[in-house]
């Protein structure tokens, strides 16, 4: 230790050649660590030495291996860290620091290279080591740094920032954020990004960043699932490196007009992607966007200040763009996705930036390349490509529009082994696709054209890779057919298509349809004269390839009358007959009438005539050449149903009505295609709607019989139909999809038609087939856009309209009854317990079949879904009776098959539930049973249908007390003596041993009975029988809870004793109802006092509940709201000071445990203290008041401020009656306070949410505590919050912006006469709250855009600014300005008062809001979006009528300059074109 014997030994040893100075002794890191931390080693200016040997250090020795390079080393971050930042420095020590030495030290050492040797050296190192590293070096870098970087050259700081770069594209430790790395990235980030704004070398620094750094900085752009906060970051790091390669000087050769590949932009780009395409391609939609916005933010200087320079502009980021687009072709045929994704995103920019000109070669060619290359791609990646394909149509719709007719054909034809990713990837961008396609139509007008291109593109021939009848069921779940674009087309036709195209559209859909029909026959006669069936024979070579060629033949041409029938039904039923005149409409009338009854009556016929007979083989109709026929049968079926319930479309009967008979005879003779079946039967049915048929009882039959047979009865896999016919083909699971759709059509739209043309018996079999389906809704799990026979049926139960058919309502509920009147029968004495100390053996069995019990059971489903106005007065009560057997029941043995006891029952007793509380009591002639049989009821579980049970049957255990204590008060008190005379031998759950089994728990018996004795009755009503019923309960539960109650505090160890109180919360539930009923019935029994301060002090004693996991937690929260409750019902009892102290304590708690209680379980908290807060005395009420008011007094912010403030307001807002004045002289003080002591520290959002919530509630809520002198602290409180701050939230807090404006909203219309004497401060407030609405304008400077933000709110993060939603309130707010109200007064000069605004009054003052407006539209260096200025504009409106002439000359010549005359003329003409002129 002969080095620190004196400052000459010390100074020798860091001078030494050697390291250590002596061999074998210290270091010279560690002789300097030992001076430092030797207070008494004096060295004159020590901490100066230190530094200047350990940045020479540093600075001479960083190009030495790291085993032994400093710069690696944390003992010399460590000690320059404890030198310049020590852990208290006073202000004094910290300028003598900056301004003596350090200041010329960093001047003389170069702190730059040490940082960029920090970076590039710590790449090689582990991620812990390298994490201390950083986090250690950040603190001195962060002092030096600062200091140093104002003399450093512009190529140094390029070379930190590369070091950097370097750091932050490490795959190993790049990608983690780290805040010590981040600390020093962002100082070097900062720096540059500053210098690089000041230097003359930007094309050097542009040319050495592509030569050396691109790589990294391409490699650090965030990518998609990068998180927030790296995101940010890396942004920045973006936003510089996109700041060099984009600058003035470099721009210019980006670009010129014969910009090429030769860039050194440009030819880096391209060597990277030769490299490695997919490191490359992510940040090119970035760099167009960098681009064009550097391109327009430098457009004078690049093209001169001409009105061309826009397009100038445009036309560069067009070069750009084509550019970027041939280095994707370039990225070769790997990574496809990555290369697309990119492409998708400069076409985003392109169309974000308005890049596109019409007519211009640079613009219009790439882009037309680009739309064949996504045609020719959707078969391989057709997600990708509709993306691209729906941006190119919003760019400019003439780029696409020669390949529509080849799109709609990609998405029609799409190969089978794709048809499955394109119909779950892409049908949403293809859908987009459709409906850009018809808006563009939409507003040329041209619906026509739109539609024959349509047309024409169901004619071309089927792939040849595909089957006809797979292709046909995919081709339908196309998007071109799907609901939603065919549901578009319908309004398009039907709301755009002129008059002067209405007749010649109906006659080109009709054409098209007669030229398919005519095609499809063409190719029957031809296949068949291949055959030799027809004219023209001759020998064939291979029998069985000509017929299979014919079959495809025949059957592509089906399918294309099958598409255009599709479309020409959507256009008939929606053209717009109402608009032409009645020749028009007599013209498209016989038209239809000429082309419909030709195609239909040729098809049907067809149909007809290639079905089998009776006798025949059915597997004929299942042939090749049957399914073509049947399939076109059923689309012109289809046509002609749409045509026939078309009313305008209708002339006169179809000429193909004579075929009905056939028909008939058909669906109940033969096996039909189910397709052409269901449109067989919906136009049958259609026609017995409009008028009455011969066939109806015979098609009623047909329909029933097909529907017994194939529905599905329960929901299994593989029964849900997505809805499209194409589905429903000979496959035996198409037949179940067939019935379900069969049974949505008759019961959602035919229904009617069954109750008016049914017999009896038919609505029997409906209603039948209707109990075979159980509807229940948990049974359910429907996915999107499917459809079961469960679904169906629940769908007609909810539905008014089936409980309006007077006849099928008999018919259910005769069903109904059949069903459950099985248990007439039934004695339900032997399921009754004898007694309730004798529970039962052995369960009862009953002696019906199980089946019976099973249909009685779904029958108790249906009721869940029965109005109760539509049970019968007659028969309510057999059901009731019947019902409740049933339930007896149940309890006694379970169900077999589908239906399980737990759900029976819980239907069960649901619906006597809701009868019972329709009908206000439950007496009936079971009611001592079935009261006895619910008490003793045993849950089986804790599922949550177990649950669901249990909660249903406490409540209807409530309903049973209630009608028993009703009776009681009349002197039937039998029943309700039985009862508590079970409950009171019944053993008590929260006293009971863990895993006794019990029946419906004890306590919650007692509870439910205590709540409604003490809600609804009173002890003197009841009979003495009742009373000393009651008394005895209650001394039993009181001294079974006493005795629990010692068990848990036996122990002296707290946390012992908060587990106990965790585990038996049930004790301390009872315990409070115990006390309340106690306080009720006026008992003797003395209840232990004083529980609910050791319960909170052993809850306070709690520390890791904050940080338990989440059932620790929710266990702890439900704990912690039953002390409270404790707590609460002890308050009542109390007397004096002991009373005073509850209060207290009760506050204490709530302060406690609201701290750690989440945003449900604060809520009921604030429930439990809102219900005896408004029950408290006055005095108890100001002393309450008196506890809250006294931490917000102090000048140090007491600990947890937001919930005592919130505290406050809840207490303002429950005050009880005659407590105004006491209220008043709280809100004073607490206005005063929170302005003095609290908003002066508003760094806390929850804190200022609840200072203002505070405000709004007493201004809201309760305008009348509110006084005169209150209006100066609330002002001044309002805006100090809308004050501009340096510092920002992280997220915009658009809450506190709501809650001013409903402050000041408050405030105008219930306390005008308040607020007439402080205009000022209310226009002072309306300017603030004007600015707040302001963002900085893109592209700014550094110090212009803190002069931007430092005008900001704290509560406004400037990347993130308000919206339109808060323009639209501040504009209400406006609005509210001009209300006439009526401010409440008490007394003589109430009924004086006269409605009233604040227009007249603030004539004089208003101006100054137009003022804040204008000045904030003509800020060069703020803008107000588009959107949130069209919200203010009702609220400018406003401010504008109220305005007088002289107030508005005066601001246009004394205030404003040239913009903000040009802004005020502006505004003032839209307000002239909306104001009201006129008169009447």
């Amino acid at each position: 230790m002969s080095f620190l014997q004196s400052s000459q030994n010390f100074v020798r040893a860091l001078k030494a050649s050697s390291d250590p100075p002596k061999p074998g002794g210290f270091s010279k890191i560690d002789i300097v660590r030992q001076a430092w931390d030797a207070t008494s080693f004096y060295v004159p200016n020590k901490g100066e030495v230190i530094v200047d040997w350990i940045l020479n250090r540093l600075l001479k020795d960083r190009t030495r291996d790291s085993d032994f390079n400093p710069i690696l080393d944390l003992r010399y971050w460590q000690v320059l860290s404890d030198i310049l930042n020590p852990s208290e420095p006073t202000t004094s020590q910290r300028i003598l620091l900056t301004k003596t030495w350090l200041r010329p030290l960093v001047t003389r050492i170069p702190v730059a290279p040490i940082v960029a040797s920090l970076f590039n050296l710590s790449i090689g190192l582990d991620g812990a080591r390298r994490a201390d590293l950083y986090s250690v070096s950040s603190g001195p870098i962060a002092i030096l740094w600062p200091l140093a970087v104002q003399k450093m050259p512009p190529d140094m700081l390029l070379d930190c920032f590369g070091a950097l770069l370097r750091v932050l594209a490490d795959a190993s430790f790049g990608r983690l954020p780290h805040q010590g790395r981040s600390r020093i990235g962002q100082l070097i980030t900062s720096s540059f990004r500053i210098t690089l704004g000041n230097t003359s070398t930007k094309k050097k620094l542009a040319q050495s960043f592509t030569q050396s750094h691109l790589k990294s900085w391409i490699a650090c752009y965030p990518r998609a699932n990068d998180t927030t906060a790296r995101e940010i970051y890396l942004s920045e790091v973006y936003d510089v490196g996109s700041d060099l390669l984009f600058n003035s000087d470099t721009l210019k050769q980006l670009s010129d007009s014969t910009l090429s590949s030769s860039s050194n932009l440009l030819v880096a780009l391209r060597n990277l992607v030769e490299s490695s395409a997919s490191s490359v391609v992510h940040i090119l939609p970035a760099l167009l966007t960098s681009f064009t916005q550097a391109t327009r933010k430098h457009k004078t200087f690049l093209f001169g200040s001409g009105s061309s320079s826009a397009v100038e502009a445009c036309s560069a980021g067009m070069r750009f763009f084509a550019a970027c687009e041939r280095l994707l072709n370039e990225a070769g045929r790997e990574n496809q996705e990555s290369i697309w994704h990119a492409r998708l995103g400069l076409l985003r920019v392109v169309e974000n930036e308005g890049l596109f000109r019409a007519g211009q070669d640079i613009a219009t060619g790439p882009l037309m390349g680009l739309v064949d290359l996504c045609v020719n791609r959707l078969d391989v990646s057709p997600q990708a490509a509709t993306e691209c394909l729906c941006v190119l149509s919003r760019i400019d719709h003439d780029l696409v529009d020669p390949f529509v007719e080849a799109i709609i054909l990609k998405f029609l034809n799409t190969s089978q082994v794709s048809r499955d990713t394109f119909a779950s990837s892409s049908s949403v961008p293809a859908s987009d696709f459709l409906s850009l396609l018809l808006s563009y139509h939409i507003k040329t007008r041209t619906i026509p054209a739109h539609l024959s291109r349509l047309l024409s593109s169901f004619a071309s021939p089927l792939p040849s890779d595909s089957h006809p009848r797979e292709y046909y069921q995919h081709l339908m779940a196309s998007p071109v057919f799907s609901e939603g674009h065919l549901e578009q087309l319908s309004r398009a036709v039907h709301t755009f298509i002129t008059p002067g195209q209405t007749l010649s559209t109906a006659q080109d859909i009709l054409v098209a349809f007669q030229t398919a029909w005519n095609a499809y026959q063409e190719a029957e006669l031809a296949g068949a004269a291949d055959l030799g069936i027809g004219a023209r024979k001759k020998r064939r070579k291979s029998e069985q390839t000509l017929k299979v060629a014919k079959n495809f033949d025949a059957e592509a041409s089906a399918i294309s009358f099958v598409l255009v029938s599709r479309v020409v039904a959507v256009v008939l039923k929606s053209l717009p007959l109402q608009t032409v005149t009645d020749g028009v409409q007599d013209s498209i009338r016989v038209a239809i009438r000429d082309v419909f009854d030709s195609v239909i009556v040729d098809a049907i016929s067809t149909a007809l005539e290639r079905t089998a007979v009776d006798g025949e083989s059915k597997a004929r109709n299942r042939d090749e050449e049957v399914w073509s026929t049947h399939v076109s049968g059923a689309a012109a079926l289809r046509c002609g149903y749409i045509v026939q319930m078309t009313g305008n479309l209708r002339s006169s009967p179809m000429s193909w009505e004579p075929l009905e008979q056939k028909l008939v005879g058909v669906c109940v003779s033969q096996e039909l295609l189910p397709e052409l079946r269901v449109e067989i039967y919906r136009s049958l049915l259609g026609k017995t709607a409009i008028t009455e048929t011969f066939y109806s009882e015979i098609l009623f039959d047909s329909i029933l019989s097909f529907l017994e047979t194939h529905l599905p009865k329960s929901k299994s896999s593989g029964t849900e139909w997505h809805g499209r016919s194409s589905e429903l083909s000979f496959d035996e699971e198409s037949y179940p999809f067939a019935a379900t759709g069969l049974l949505r059509l008759v019961l959602d739209r035919y229904l009617a038609v069954f109750e008016v043309y049914s017999s009896t018996e038919q609505r029997a079999r409906l209603i039948v087939l209707l109990f075979s389906i159980n509807p229940r809704a948990e049974e359910i799990s429907r996915t999107q856009n499917t459809l079961s026979s469960s679904i169906v049926v629940l769908e007609c139960l909810r539905s008014a309209h089936f409980w309006e058919q007077a006849n099928l309502r008999a018919n259910f509920f005769t069903s109904l009854n059949s069903k459950i009147s099985v248990f007439d029968d039934v004695d339900v004495s032997v399921f009754v317990p004898r007694a309730s100390r004798q529970p039962q053996s052995q369960p009862v069995r009953s002696k019906l079949a199980a089946s019976q019990i099973t249909d009685a059971a779904v029958a108790c489903e249906f009721l869940l879904y029965t109005p109760k106005e539509s049970i019968p007065k007659s028969s309510r009560g057999e059901i009731i009776k019947r019902v409740i057997t049933l339930d007896f029941v149940l309890g006694a043995q379970r169900i077999p098959d589908n239906i399980s006891a737990i759900h029976a029952l819980v239907a069960v007793r649901t619906f006597l539930y809701r009868i019972f509380t329709d009908l206000g009591s439950c007496d009936h002639q079971m009611l001592h049973e079935y009261l006895r049989h619910l008490t003793h009821w045993h849950p089986s579980g804790s599922s949550d249908v177990d649950s669901e049970l249990f909660t249903i049957t406490l409540d209807l255990v409530q309903i049973y007390f209630t009608t028993a204590l009703r009776a009681a008060e009349k002197g039937d008190a039998e029943a309700i003596i039985e009862v508590i005379g079970d409950i009171r031998h019944l053993p008590l759950l929260a006293l009971s041993p863990p895993g006794q089994p019990a029946s419906v728990q004890a306590d919650q018996l007692i509870l439910r009975l205590m709540s409604t004795l003490l809600s609804n009755f009173s002890l003197a009503t009841f009979p003495p029988q009742v009373i000393s019923s009651l008394t005895s309960l209650f001394e039993h539960v009181v001294g079974e809870l006493e005795t629990s109650i010692i068990g848990v505090f036996s122990d002296t160890s707290e946390s012992t004793v908060l587990q106990r109180v965790l585990c038996r919360t049930d004790i301390f539930q009872l315990w409070t109802q115990c006390i309340a009923f106690g306080r009720w019935s006026s008992s003797s029994v003395k209840l232990t006092s004083g529980l609910g301060m050791r319960l909170v002090q052993a809850m306070a004693s709690s520390k890791e509940y904050s940080s338990a996991s989440h059932s620790e937690s929710i266990l702890f929260q439900r704990a912690g709201i039953t002390v409270f409750a404790v707590l609460l019902a002890e308050l009542e009892d109390s007397t004096g000071n002991d009373r005073e102290k509850q209060l207290g304590c009760i506050f204490a708690a709530y302060i406690t445990l609201v701290r750690v209680f989440s945003q449900t379980y604060k809520v009921q908290l604030d429930e439990h203290l809102s219900k005896i807060l408004r029950k408290l005395p006055v005095p108890d009420f100001s002393f309450a008041l008196e506890l809250v008011s006294g931490p917000l007094s102090k000048r140090d912010r007491p600990e947890h401020l937001g919930d005592i403030i919130h505290l406050s307001a809840l207490m303002l807002h429950e005050a009880p009656d005659g407590t105004l004045k006491v209220v008043q002289t709280h809100l004073t003080q607490s206005l005063h306070n929170l302005v003095n002591n609290v908003a002066s520290d508003i760094e806390s959002p929850y804190i200022r949410l609840q200072v203002l919530a505070f405000v709004n509630g007493q201004c809201s809520d309760r305008p009348a505590s509110v006084r005169a002198l209150n209006m100066p602290s609330i002002w001044s409180l309002l805006s100090r919050y809308l004050s501009g701050c340096q510092t920002h939230d992280s997220e915009t807090q658009v809450a506190i912006f709501h809650e001013i404006v409903s402050v000041v909203s408050a405030l105008v219309r219930l306390r005008r006469d308040l607020v007439i004497s402080t205009l000022p401060h209310l226009i002072i407030v309306l300017r603030q709250l004007m600015a707040s609405l302001r963002s900085p304008r893109p592209h700014l400077g550094g110090k212009q855009y803190k002069l931007v933000t430092d005008t900001l709110p704290m509560w406004v993060h400037p990347a993130h600014p308000l919206g339109a939603e808060e323009s639209k309130a501040f504009a209400r707010l406006l609005s509210t300005l001009a209300v006439k109200t009526t401010v409440r007064v008490h007394g003589p000069a109430a009924d004086s008062q006269k409605p009233e605004s604040l227009a007249r009054p603030l004539s004089k003052h208003i101006a100054y809001v137009i003022q804040a407006y204008v000045e904030a539209l003509n800020d060069p260096l703020c803008v107000l979006p588009s959107d949130v200025r069209r919200e203010l504009q009702p609220g400018l409106f406003i401010l504008c009528h109220m305005l007088n002439e002289h107030a508005r000359d005066a601001l246009m010549a004394s205030t404003l300059d040239a913009g903000g005359k040009a802004a005020m003329k502006g505004l003032w003409r839209e307000y002239e074109k909306q104001r009201y002129v006129g008169s009447g």
